[in-house]
């Protein structure tokens, strides 16, 4: 939850939403490979980071496309 702001404030683009949520977790993995010093092979990280991305997709999508239908009212009362 703590990245989908930033996604939205940062991209503001439901078409390229994908590309930065994919990327940024992309970049989490090549920073837990080289802090653990191994390629993460536990079934609950992977379980994890497949939830944490599908969840950050579909909802900064959803915030950008009501930003981009012009609801700002209903994104700033969430806030």
């Amino acid at each position: 939850m703590a990245s989908i702001l930033p996604l939205y404030y940062l991209v503001r683009r439901p078409t390229h939403i994908l590309d930065f949520s994919l990327t940024l977790n992309f970049n989490h993995l090549i920073l837990t490979t080289y802090y653990a010093k191994s390629f993460p092979t536990s079934i609950y990280y992977w379980v994890v980071q497949a939830l944490g991305a599908l969840l950050m997709i579909v909802v900064s999508e959803q915030v950008s496309l009501i930003s981009v239908l012009g609801l700002h009212e209903l994104i700033d009362s969430y806030a």
